[in-house]
């Protein structure tokens, strides 16, 4: 079990990899410093925070990547009911959590409701450009053999993502 200093050390270390201010944060001297460093089970401590970070941050990748994707597979017909009386928007309990992400905003007026999105081709163009498709490749691939590649991903992200809640 770590002491307070000996876990504030190591988690300036693991976060900023500054031995100068994880000394300072720890608020020892530069031999106790080296001494945490030594130590087994600080260095343990260190390497299992900075994986944790990268997890973190993989993950919040994915959720980017599954929200854009959500987005640019965006069909504002989802939304709507049609009946006798003519097509009027679906009642926000029967959206799933994923349409309900991909509203932008709802404003009603004299003419009735406007739904906004987020924009699906900002999304395809942002998607595309975070899984590196917007590299130009120098093979003269057309417009559409792109799109495909963008709708196969877009499909897989989907799959890998059924029940990834983003925020």
């Amino acid at each position: 079990m770590l002491t307070l200093k000996q876990r504030r050390f190591a988690y300036v270390m693991s976060r900023f990899d500054d031995f100068e201010l994880a000394i300072k944060e720890a608020e020892i001297d530069r031999e106790t410093g080296v001494e945490f460093l030594n130590d087994a089970d600080v260095a343990a401590t260190i390497d299992t925070d900075r994986l944790a970070g990268i997890a973190a941050s993989l993950e919040t990748r994915e959720r980017v990547i599954a929200r854009y994707a959500n987005w640019a597979d965006n069909d504002p017909g989802d939304y709507m009911l049609g009946g006798e009386a003519g097509w009027e928007l679906k009642p926000p309990e029967m959206l799933t959590p994923n349409q309900r992400r991909r509203i932008k905003k709802i404003s009603h007026n004299q003419w009735g409701t406007t739904v906004e999105f987020y924009d699906s081709m900002r999304a395809n163009d942002k998607l595309a450009e975070l899984l590196g498709l917007v590299a130009d490749t120098g093979n003269d691939e057309s417009a559409e053999d792109k799109a495909k590649q963008i709708r196969g991903l877009v499909d897989e992200m989907e799959r890998a993502t059924t029940g990834v809640t983003t925020h």
